[in-house]
C-alpha cells in the first residue's frame, strides 16, 4: 500500500518550493528555485509573472521522479497574501508586473486621503497600509497606460498573484477566483459578509468587475481542478495565503495557548481562536481562514514589515555584509547596542507608521561597527513582535509559549532575547520552514486523512532569563516610535 502525501506549492519572495509531505508531516520530496526581484524605484517591489510560474513549473517538474511509490492525494499551493498583478481578462495577458506585498510605491497618496481607519478595520480586519492592495490597484490606474486602456475596454482584472497561478496551473480548467483570506488583503473586502465592499471600491475608485469573484479556501474534491503539467490526476485542492497556517504546524488542531511566529522576509506572529470569532481589539489584523472547510478557524495577527529584508537592506547600505556565524555572533550582544527603526517598508502593527527614513540611535562608538548595526536590526525585529504580544496577551492571558519558525529562528541569540523579552518559553521545531508544513497539515485533515502525528521530531527550547540591559533597549525602541507618532501627527 502506498503512503499518502499531499503537495503545497510554497511561492515565496525570493525563490518557488515544491514539498511534498507525508502523514508525519515529514517532507518526503522537495523542489526549489529562485527568482528574480526587481527593484526600479525606492519602495517598488516587483517580480515577473513568467519568470515566477516557470519557477513553478521547473519544480513540479523535478519533483516527479522522486515520487513515483507516493499516493499524492492533493495538492495545496500557497502564496503571498498581498503580491498581485493586473491582466488583460479576455488574453490573460499580464499588464503589469506583480507587483509584491512588499512595494509600498503609493504610500505617500494613501497618506493623504480620509480615511475612516476604525471602519475600514471593521470592515476588512486590516488596517490601512500601502502594502495592502488597494492603494497599489489606483497606482496602475493612474499610471499603466496598458491598465488604463483594459479599463477602458471593459477587460482589466486585477488578481491576486495566488487566483493567476491556480488558473495558470490548471490550464484554464477553473475561473479567475479569490479566497477570503487574500481576498481581504486589498483592503476591499469585507470579511464578514465574505463579499467585496462596495463603499470601500467607491472610496478607491475600483470597480467590482475589474476584481475576481470570491470563493472558498477549501475546494471540493469533485469540483476541485487538476494540476495539467502533473503526470498523475492531482486536484488542487487549496488555494490560500502562505501565512495563514502557522498554527497548523504543530498541533492536530489550532490550539489557544500559545503564539506562532514565522521570521523570514517580513515577521508574521498569529493567534488562532475559534471561526468567525470577533475580539475586541485594535490594531491587530483579524482574519478568517480556510472556508469551504469543517477545519475553519480565525486568526488573529501582527504584521513586521521587515525582518530578514531589513538586513538584506543593511549589507546593501553598508557594501559589506556578515555571514551566519558572525550574524550568530552579533545578536548575541548585549552591550553598546543602538536603536534601530526600520521605517523604510513602514511599520506594521501595532504602530502603523508609513514607509520614510530608517533610523540608528545611540551614543555609544559602537553604532559604526556593522555587527552592532545588524544587532541592531534583529532587535527591532524582537521589539516590534513584543509589541504585538502584549496586545494578544490582553485577549488571551492563558499564553504560555511561542512557537518559532522561518530563517531567523535558526539564530538562537534571536529566540533567547525573544524569550527573555516576553518571557515565555520559545520553542523552535528542527524544520524551520513552518508555512508549507501547516498547509500540508490543514489540507490532511480537511481530506479527512489521518494525520499518523504533526509532532516536533527536535526542538530547541528557549527559557526566558532576566535581560536588564535589553528590556532598557526596548524601552529606548518604543519612545522612538512616540517620537516618530508625535511627528506624523503634526505634520
Amino acid at each position: 500500500m502506498l503512503d499518502k502525501a499531499v503537495l503545497i506549492i510554497d511561492q515565496g519572495g525570493q525563490s518557488s518550493r515544491v514539498l511534498v509531505f507525508n502523514q508525519h508531516g515529514r517532507v518526503i520530496a522537495s523542489s526549489q528555485k529562485s527568482i528574480n526581484t526587481h527593484t526600479p524605484k525606492v519602495a517598488y517591489i516587483e517580480h515577473s509573472p513568467a519568470e515566477v510560474l516557470a519557477s513553478i513549473q521547473q519544480c513540479l517538474a523535478e519533483i516527479v521522479p522522486q515520487i513515483q511509490a507516493i499516493d499524492i492525494i492533493a495538492a495545496g499551493l500557497i502564496v503571498q497574501r498581498s503580491s498581485f498583478l493586473a491582466i488583460n481578462r479576455q488574453t490573460s495577458t499580464p499588464l503589469s508586473p506583480i507587483i509584491s506585498w512588499q512595494d509600498s510605491r503609493n504610500s505617500e497618496w494613501l497618506h493623504q486621503q480620509r480615511l475612516d481607519k476604525q471602519a475600514i478595520h471593521h470592515i476588512t480586519g486590516l488596517y490601512a497600509n500601502a502594502h495592502y492592495g488597494a492603494s497599489k490597484m489606483r497606482w496602475l490606474l493612474d499610471h499603466n497606460p496598458a491598465v488604463q486602456q483594459a479599463a477602458k475596454e471593459q477587460l482589466l482584472l486585477f488578481l491576486p498573484l495566488a487566483s493567476y497561478l491556480a488558473k495558470q496551473l490548471c490550464h484554464n480548467q477553473t475561473d479567475y477566483r479569490v479566497d477570503s483570506d487574500i481576498a481581504s488583503r486589498t483592503l476591499l473586502f469585507n470579511i464578514f459578509t465574505q463579499q467585496w465592499h462596495d463603499a470601500l471600491l467607491a472610496q478607491f475608485n475600483i470597480d467590482k468587475t475589474w476584481l475576481p469573484e470570491p470563493g472558498p479556501d477549501f475546494i471540493a474534491d469533485k469540483k476541485a481542478p487538476c494540476l495539467s503539467t502533473f503526470p498523475q490526476t492531482l486536484p488542487l485542492r487549496l488555494v490560500a495565503g502562505d501565512q495563514s497556517f502557522l498554527s497548523q504546524t504543530w498541533q492536530p488542531k489550532p490550539t489557544t495557548d500559545g503564539l506562532f511566529i514565522n521570521c523570514g522576509s517580513g515577521a508574521f506572529i498569529q493567534m488562532p481562536l475559534p471561526a468567525h470569532t470577533k475580539p475586541a481589539v485594535d490594531k491587530l489584523l483579524l482574519n478568517h481562514v480556510g472556508s469551504g472547510s469543517d477545519c475553519a478557524f480565525t486568526l488573529l495577527e501582527g504584521t513586521v514589515n521587515a525582518a530578514a529584508s531589513a538586513l538584506q537592506r543593511l549589507w546593501q547600505i553598508e557594501g559589506q555584509q556578515l555571514n551566519q556565524t558572525q550574524i550568530q555572533q552579533a545578536i548575541k550582544q548585549n552591550n553598546d547596542i543602538p536603536l534601530y527603526l526600520m521605517n523604510h517598508a513602514g511599520v506594521g502593527s501595532p504602530h502603523w507608521l508609513a514607509a520614510s527614513e530608517d533610523i540608528f540611535k545611540s551614543s555609544s562608538v559602537q553604532q559604526g561597527a556593522l555587527t552592532a548595526k545588524a544587532c541592531a536590526v534583529l532587535e527591532a525585529v524582537i521589539f516590534l513582535l513584543m509589541d504585538n504580544i502584549v496586545l494578544l496577551q490582553k485577549v488571551n492571558r492563558q499564553i504560555k509559549e511561542i512557537h518559532i519558525g522561518g530563517g531567523l529562528s535558526n539564530l538562537d541569540g534571536f529566540c533567547q532575547k525573544l524569550a527573555d523579552l516576553s518571557q515565555l518559553t520559545v520553542i523552535r521545531e528542527a524544520q524551520t520552514e513552518v508555512s508549507a508544513k501547516g498547509a500540508a497539515a490543514f489540507l490532511f485533515r480537511s481530506t479527512d486523512v489521518t494525520l499518523e502525528a504533526v509532532k516536533i521530531d527536535k526542538t530547541t527550547l528557549f527559557t526566558p532569563v532576566l535581560n536588564q540591559p535589553l528590556k532598557m533597549r526596548h524601552q529606548g525602541f518604543q519612545s522612538l516610535i512616540t517620537q516618530k507618532k508625535k511627528l506624523r501627527n503634526a505634520l
